[in-house]
């Protein structure tokens, strides 16, 4: 699908938020049916990439990260993004080190994901697909609903749908 070629697999990335439970947990199932989606040749999760051999949160580990999900963002068939829009960020399963460097930021930040939001817009911008995701009964921002290429209300749909053929489907549900 890349360039143009002929392939019968799609490479993909995923963006989602990873910064509470809830958003783990919703991450792992999509990771999950991207395994088992027979169109998947293989797909880049941020969240299991973190770059553990850099300081989290240091220069150095920022330019990192940066750099590798530019890289894969770029090199993705297709994108598919978790817009779960879940607003408390919950950073207790953050190991000793990371947690001091967020002290005082615990239970108390409100958040959209912006990091999510700029892989959505990025993908936009070079022409790649975008499916989202996105199971809760919250609006979705309007930059992102009229963006997608794609729309699931339920996770498991990812395990079946053709990411060759990329069939369209709209999201029809409030926007903010």
């Amino acid at each position: 699908m890349k360039n143009g070629s002929k392939t019968e697999k799609v490479t993909i990335y995923l963006a989602s938020p990873f910064f509470s439970d809830t958003q783990v947990d919703r991450v792992k199932r999509v990771e999950k049916a991207l395994e088992f989606n027979p169109f998947v040749e293989n797909f880049f999760s941020p969240r299991q990439n973190q770059l553990d051999e850099f300081v989290f949160g240091s220069k150095e580990w920022r330019q990192a990260v940066f750099a590798q999900d530019i890289k894969y963002l770029e090199n993705a068939d297709v994108v598919v993004a978790v817009a779960d829009m879940d607003t408390t960020i919950d950073y207790h399963y953050f190991d000793e080190k990371k947690s001091e460097l967020l002290q005082g930021t615990k239970n108390e930040l409100v958040d959209t994901d912006s990091g999510t939001a700029f892989e959505i817009g990025y993908a936009y911008a070079r022409g790649i697909p975008i499916v989202v995701v996105h199971e809760t009964d919250k609006p979705i921002n309007l930059m992102v609903s009229d963006s997608l290429h794609a729309y699931f209300k339920n996770t498991l749909e990812l395990t079946t749908y053709n990411f060759m053929e990329m069939p369209e489907s709209s999201y029809d549900g409030e926007v903010i």
